[in-house]
């Protein structure tokens, strides 16, 4: 499964200018797998799109969207929309009070779903926004 993970991130990072992941891509797949909470779509053996988010807060107020990810021709299909509900009802019935992110300011298509979702940018530096959503 970590192979699909690297075919997948690799591709979009390469449409991003290697903005998406800027650290060791094997690294970084192992370091989701082994602590983050993942919702996968795979259809023909191929990873189409996943949510790979952080709901270990043992407090259970806030949680962390690390990335979703979903492949070029996959694109328009719902995956994304499908999985952020997902997610969002994963940690409300665990009963987070918060969900955070950080995206690319470049990034025009997530800020506008994420704004659809009522994230807020809370903070910003010269390359991206953070965001929180009260749950």
């Amino acid at each position: 499964m970590k192979e699909l993970f690297i075919e997948l991130l690799n591709h979009v990072n390469v449409e991003l200018n290697n903005k998406l992941i800027t650290c060791e891509l094997e690294e970084y797949v192992t370091k989701i797998l082994l602590n983050a909470t993942i919702i996968s779509i795979v259809k023909n053996n191929k990873l189409q799109s996943f949510i790979a988010y952080y709901d270990n807060d043992e407090a259970k107020k806030n949680a962390y969207l690390s990335m979703i990810v979903t492949r070029r021709d996959a694109r328009n299909l719902g995956l994304g929309r499908m999985l952020i509900n997902s997610m969002l009802d994963n940690l409300k019935g665990q009963k987070f009070e918060s969900l955070g992110l950080e995206v690319l300011k470049t990034n025009d298509k997530a800020l506008e779903i994420y704004v659809k979702y009522n994230f807020r940018i809370v903070d910003e530096n010269d390359t991206h926004y953070k965001m929180i959503k009260k749950l």
